[in-house]
């Protein structure tokens, strides 16, 4: 019994006794790459930014931004994105997703 106490302790020692390592996520696309790729004007870049701006807003809960959606297409979201980001450059810092949620509740705020 005493050897199987023994036993048991060094293999938990062992075992919280590792490093553990975090990783960072690097598959989150930051403001900048977002901004680059969503002022080409080639037709995937374009489908790739109305699908990520359609995310974006889909991801809000309801009354948290009020977007008129006979006002707005998917193409305006972009473009005014791209003007908020061209006249606020300190937005470009970070993830596009929280960014642009950002950019999208100053904007489209609800009263």
């Amino acid at each position: 019994m005493k050897n199987l106490t023994l036993t048991f302790l060094t293999c938990l020692f062992i075992v919280l006794s590792a490093p553990v390592e975090s990783k960072k996520n690097n598959n989150v696309l930051s403001t900048q790459d977002w901004h680059d790729a969503c002022t080409r004007a080639e037709q995937n870049w374009i489908s790739f930014c109305h699908g990520y701006i359609q995310a974006v807003v889909d991801s809000y809960k309801e009354n948290e931004i009020c977007i008129d959606p006979s006002a707005a297409t998917r193409a305006d979201l972009v473009g005014m994105t791209d003007t908020f980001l061209r006249k606020y450059p300190e937005y470009m810092i970070g993830g596009a997703f929280d960014q642009i949620k950002k950019i999208m509740k100053s904007v489209y705020p609800c009263k």
